[in-house]
């Protein structure tokens, strides 16, 4: 038998090594979801939220981005118009940045409602959906901001239900409601992925909001308090997740976030691999640029413990697990 040569020592430590290292970090991803089942399971998701009627209702602003959504926005206003609550109390302003149809149907609406409803077209995409909410923001003196996206179904009583536990605890920046699909029945693909995303609703947002960690704002349907986003900068628009960036920021300032999982807000899944082919790569270039916008903040956050700075790291790095196999399968592949 010959003695192992120095070479092929050499290879086999660094398999080992880069291994071990890529098993690690993928370790802890997996940790942070064992984790965030626990804390599900310890029941830290309650609330002492004030559910009774406000003796006077706030003016709400709610604000629809959109762009070449002509086969939903009409859906979407239609929703907004028959929400409970008083008429005089809120406005839509739909901040549009569309090159099809979409432009036109809001400007009918606009007519047709014009106590109740604004448009800002945008012939330029600047700050893109970050800019746009923040154009709609600039533009209203309203307390209270609803955001909605464009293939979102607002439940009727959502601001009713929303706005006493908003007013009820002046430190909460917002409330986001459950989300549920309107097209999940539609193929084995929708069906799949309403399933996970179902049960990161069900378990991740409610236990990070009720445990004091990192909550995000996903985007679709979520009430606002005006001075929290003003009081962190306002919507940005420097990377593809506009609402994980401003989620952090409200975090690292101190406000809390939450998720009411009361009230159901119905939109729509990707039909096609393509399209959602399409979604995760903005999501995954969007945490990764936030990752990247935020680490440095985060680590040095005097206002988060240990745990949730941590935990805040690896859950916004997340995507990074996806590169982190890839490039841990290669190389024990080529090095073997």
């Amino acid at each position: 038998m010959y003695p192992p040569t120095i070479g092929l020592s050499f290879v086999q430590e660094s398999v080992l090594i880069v291994g071990a290292v890529v098993a690690t970090l993928i370790a802890i991803f997996a940790l942070d979801i064992w984790a965030m089942n626990f804390l599900f399971f310890l029941g830290r998701r309650r609330s002492n939220w004030s559910s009774e009627m406000l003796r006077e209702w706030p003016r709400v602003s709610i604000h629809l981005p959109t762009y070449n959504e002509e086969n939903t926005i009409s859906r979407l206003i239609d929703a907004c118009l028959a929400l409970d609550y008083p008429k005089q109390k809120f406005e839509i302003i739909a901040v549009d940045d569309s090159t099809d149809k979409t432009t036109g149907i809001v400007e009918s609406y606009r007519k047709k409602y014009p106590q109740q409803v604004r448009l800002i077209h945008r012939t330029s995409r600047t700050g893109f959906k970050g800019g746009a909410l923040e154009e709609a923001l600039k533009s209203t003196s309203a307390e209270y901001i609803a955001v909605f996206d464009a293939d979102t179904i607002p439940p009727k009583k959502i601001l009713k239900a929303v706005l006493p536990k908003l007013a009820s605890d002046p430190g909460l920046a917002f409330v986001e409601c459950k989300r549920s699909y309107a097209n999940e029945e539609s193929s084995w693909l929708t069906k799949g992925m309403s399933l996970g995303l179902d049960v990161y609703a069900f378990v991740n947002q409610r236990t990070r909001a009720s445990a004091g960690l990192m909550t995000l704002f996903s985007g679709s349907a979520a009430i606002f308090r005006r001075k929290a986003i003003e009081e962190v900068g306002g919507w940005q628009g420097d990377t593809l997740a506009e609402d994980l960036d401003l989620s952090i920021r409200l975090k690292l300032a101190g406000w809390r976030c939450s998720y009411d999982p009361t009230f159901t807000s119905l939109e729509e899944i990707p039909r096609t691999f393509k399209s959602l082919k399409g979604q995760q790569t903005r999501w995954a270039k969007g945490y990764t640029e936030c990752f990247r916008k935020h680490f440095v903040s985060i680590a040095k956050s005097r206002r988060m413990s240990k745990f949730q700075k941590l935990e805040a790291l690896v859950h916004i790095g997340s995507y990074l697990a996806v590169p982190l196999t890839l490039v841990g399968t290669a190389w024990l592949l080529f090095s073997t």
